[in-house]
């Protein structure tokens, strides 16, 4: 891990922070260039996953919606 964090940090994206509440750590944040990395990718893959399910009726995409968030372990946001 501490090697992939490495080479993000060289080319960039993310810089080490020191945790506040135990110095022996630090916290790992995206630069502003890593921001607009993360952001470019979740658009470009927001607008593929679009494309996929464009053709899907509305109650199987919200049933495939609650599948994905189920797999991921994460609870659905609200609408």
């Amino acid at each position: 891990m501490t090697g992939l964090v490495d080479r993000a940090e060289r080319r960039g994206v993310v810089a080490r922070v020191r945790d506040r509440r135990d110095r022996r750590a630090a916290c790992i944040e995206l630069t502003e260039q890593g921001e607009e990395i993360a952001y470019a990718a979740h658009r470009k893959i927001t607008e593929h996953v679009e494309k996929l399910v464009v053709d899907i009726a509305p109650d199987d995409r919200e049933r495939l919606e609650h599948l994905a968030w189920t797999i991921v372990g994460t609870p659905a946001p609200r609408s």
